[in-house]
């Protein structure tokens, strides 16, 4: 209640991982919160994010240890031998006293965070995108819901391709060995089968100098052999059922997941997700051929698309957006390139790279 309180007050107030705050104020009080209607919070996180993006400042400990030469101070040891009367007290007394020392502590962290945010032509930036950003985040125990049953039917149709293409592997191979192992595929692929002396200039490994096992390498023998064809389609459904399907039933909640988002979780300034990786959920669909065992009948041809598990509240319905091209974009403005400029200026350039790339 007194946290509540203090969101009606008209000056800026100073909060170190201001979103977590909100959230759970969001939780308690969801629309009387006045924060949302303009409200300024200072976030030193937030701020030393911005001045070294290298350093995420993972706790209010780390920051204040980074600007004061003395150790945060977390409590009283318990040293007393009197009563639990007047040990109760002095812990009391010790913590109120260590409170208010912390509190001046991050006041004079926050001023310090001003001024090399100013000194570096990083406050616009700091209060126009940052700060507002933290409100929108704090939405994130909105729930998004996810059809269960398809989710299931999902994971089993792509466990039995699985075993489907892990048989059709040993088969092909003329010995059982394990699919996921880079070991054992490298012994099959180039100590039994040779395929390294028929194609040249393979990737090798860094260290150990060892022919790759890479997704590129296998791209430039699926043409001499069947298998590394299938252990490409083996790797994209396991993906599939490990990340973005099993992965997403494990962050379930009675029938929704949310998100945790974090602000300052990368250099470049990008947003990151956990619990799931909802940004990583792949937009791209994955064809599923179903093999049939009934002489005659047609085999089943099945798109899988993870993102269309999700389900909309009632009423409601997705909308997903996206740059395009954004940073490119970005670098042509930012350069004044005449050549990058020109590429955005024609409409029915519709691949920027890949016109690039020719170019090049």
């Amino acid at each position: 209640q007194v946290l509540f309180q203090m969101l009606q007050c008209k000056v800026p107030i100073i909060c170190f991982n201001a979103k977590d705050f909100l959230r759970t104020l969001l939780q308690v009080y969801d629309n009387e919160i006045s924060w949302k209607q303009g409200n300024v919070v200072l976030d030193p996180r937030i701020a030393a994010w911005l001045i070294n993006p290298s350093d995420t400042v993972p706790s209010f400990e780390c920051l204040i240890q980074k600007y004061f030469e003395k150790p945060f101070s977390k409590g009283a040891e318990n040293t007393d031998t009197g009563t639990w009367r007047n040990l109760i007290i002095l812990i009391y007394l010790y913590q109120y006293q260590n409170l208010g020392v912390n509190l001046e502590k991050l006041y004079n962290v926050m001023m310090d965070l001003t001024h090399g945010l100013k000194a570096q032509g990083l406050w616009n930036l700091f209060c126009t995108l940052e700060l507002p950003l933290i409100k929108i985040l704090a939405m994130e125990t909105h729930k998004i819901y996810v059809n269960k049953q398809e989710l299931k039917k999902t994971s089993e149709i792509l466990g039995l391709r699985l075993k489907e293409l892990e048989q059709e592997a040993h088969e092909v191979a003329g010995e059982r060995f394990l699919l996921t192992s880079s070991y054992q595929l490298r012994e099959v692929l180039f100590d039994k089968l040779k395929l390294d002396t028929l194609c040249e200039k393979l990737h090798r490994t860094e260290i150990q100098q060892l022919v790759s096992t890479s997704e590129v390498v296998l791209n430039k023998l699926q043409d001499l052999h069947p298998l590394p064809k299938i252990i490409l389609e083996y790797r994209q459904v396991h993906k599939m059922k490990s990340t973005y399907v099993d992965g997403l039933r494990m962050c379930m909640k009675k029938g929704f997941i949310s998100s945790t988002w974090n602000q300052t979780g990368t250099v470049t300034g990008r947003l990151s997700a956990k619990h799931p990786n909802i940004q990583g959920i792949s937009k791209h669909p994955v064809t599923i051929t179903k093999k049939q065992y009934i002489k005659g009948k047609e085999e089943d041809v099945i798109t899988i698309s993870p993102r269309t598990l999700f389900v909309s509240k009632k009423g409601c319905t997705f909308l997903a957006a996206d740059f395009s091209h954004i940073e490119l974009r970005i670098l042509a403005d930012l350069s004044s390139e005449p050549e990058l400029l020109k590429l955005f200026q024609e409409p029915e350039i519709t691949d920027i790279f890949a016109t690039l790339a020719s170019q090049w």
